[in-house]
């Protein structure tokens, strides 16, 4: 079984070092939501990136906060109070509650190196996506750093890349983000 995030650890998700090594709105960025698309934010913790996402999709647009943890959706559920585009979805690993075809864009910021199989997870993602959609992965380094699971859980860029391509995925690239990130991006063919 891969080693999940411990829900009782959320308070890391929210601290100060995090945000400076991991601006959320820069990473929002990388993804060039727009006003009125539809976000698919998978594994979405405390909301850190999906609370900043709805204001950029503005009140036409909405966001789809996914977990499989129900005291993470009710730490976003707190914090999401009175911001209409933002949907809680109580999701299981690979199946998500929802249609086919429902975003314009997807983030899975530090989940594909929890699950046993990250290809049928990004399958399940490739099925949410709208053709010609945008997927965002945010992922450890495979190195030491201060903070993060254990080097050894941690994906390399090839393997991310790898499982990208074999869930369908195109136009495949990775970066490196700060000092202890990376980024791989990719499309669902239209």
């Amino acid at each position: 079984m891969a080693h999940r995030f411990d829900p009782r650890e959320k308070h890391k998700l929210e601290s100060p070092e995090r945000r400076r090594h991991l601006p959320p709105e820069r990473v929002l960025e990388l993804l060039e939501l727009k006003p009125g698309e539809t976000l698919l934010d998978l594994g979405c913790g405390t909301g850190y990136f999906a609370l900043p996402a709805a204001q950029r999709v503005g009140p036409s647009g909405r966001v789809f906060a996914v977990d499989v943890e129900e005291e993470m959706l009710a730490e976003v559920r707190k914090k999401a109070s009175g911001i209409p585009q933002i949907e809680l979805i109580r999701s299981e690993t690979y199946r998500v509650p929802l249609p086919q075809a429902v975003a314009e864009a997807a983030l899975l910021a530090f989940v594909l190196h929890e699950v046993e199989d990250p290809v049928r997870l990004l399958g399940e993602v490739r099925r949410l996506l709208k053709p010609g959609g945008r997927l965002l992965v945010l992922e450890w380094q495979k190195k030491e750093t201060p903070m993060g699971p254990p080097v050894s859980e941690r994906l390399t860029e090839e393997e991310t890349r790898a499982f990208l391509k074999e869930a369908g995925f195109a136009a495949l690239e990775t970066s490196p983000f700060g000092d202890w990130f990376y980024t791989a991006r990719g499309f669902k063919p239209a």
